[in-house]
């Protein structure tokens, strides 16, 4: 497929995000940019983040969740070079619903472009925010959290002002415990040890800290941010642990 690339203009570039851990979603879609197409006769080509549709349509450790896969939408959505989001495949989306929605139907809202003006609405007095004292996983907008809002994923810190993110700005100082993992250390990476860029972490190679969206490190050695990765077995000494 590189020589073909390198030697073909392609309109379109559909990417599987599931195959290898060097190639996944769960592991390192925020760091793969589209620089390597700068040279090639695609250059201006529209990539697609080809994404599983559930947990079985994937190898083991590559699949995203929904919200996870917001989260990679939103950091993609204005490069240049983002043409959408394609699924693998329709019956298993389908067999994943969330909020009684396919996962391909949820992948299409944050792709879909806001409307150039709103209609004039009625003013409406909203309601008293109340505090929950029992957080769930962030159900609202993707990268809100706090009280009467939710929790961010795992990996993720919740700021003072209320945002999830990885970097010190979110999980240093005023970041809120209660609502995600927090980290003086949020986006430094660990002395002595490179930020990881293939996926890899642990003794000897590198640190997921400052590695995007995916700075837990899990037992096996590779960054991410779901629970596989920022839970059991975690490795504190190289990234973010829940």
């Amino acid at each position: 497929m590189a020589a073909m690339i390198s030697a073909a203009k392609f309109d379109m570039i559909f990417v599987q995000f599931y195959n290898t851990p060097s190639c996944s979603a769960a592991t390192w879609a925020s760091s793969n940019p589209s620089y390597w197409l700068s040279n090639t006769p695609s250059r201006d080509a529209k990539v697609f983040i080809t994404l599983p549709g559930s947990p079985d349509a994937a190898n083991p450790g590559n699949y995203i969740n929904h919200e996870q896969a917001r989260n990679i939408i939103s950091a993609y959505y204005c490069r240049p070079s983002f043409g959408g989001v394609a699924v693998w495949e329709a019956t298993r989306g389908a067999s994943n619903p969330y909020n009684g929605k396919s996962f391909q139907a949820t992948m299409k809202a944050p792709t879909t472009p806001a409307p150039s003006s709103v209609p004039p609405t009625q003013p409406t007095i909203p309601p008293n925010p109340t505090p929950n004292p029992n957080p769930n996983p962030n159900p609202g907008q993707p990268g809100a959290c706090g009280a009467g809002v939710g929790s961010c994923g795992s990996g993720f810190c919740c700021s003072e002002y209320g945002y999830c993110g990885t970097t010190s700005a979110y999980c240093g100082t005023g970041c809120q415990p209660g609502f995600g993992t927090c980290s003086a250390g949020g986006g430094g990476g660990d002395p002595g040890l490179p930020v990881s860029t293939d996926g890899s972490c642990g003794a000897g190679k590198a640190t997921c800290r400052g590695n995007g969206n995916h700075q837990c490190c899990s037992k096996y050695g590779f960054c991410g941010n779901s629970d596989l990765y920022c839970g059991a077995g975690c490795q504190p000494g190289f990234g973010i642990c829940s």
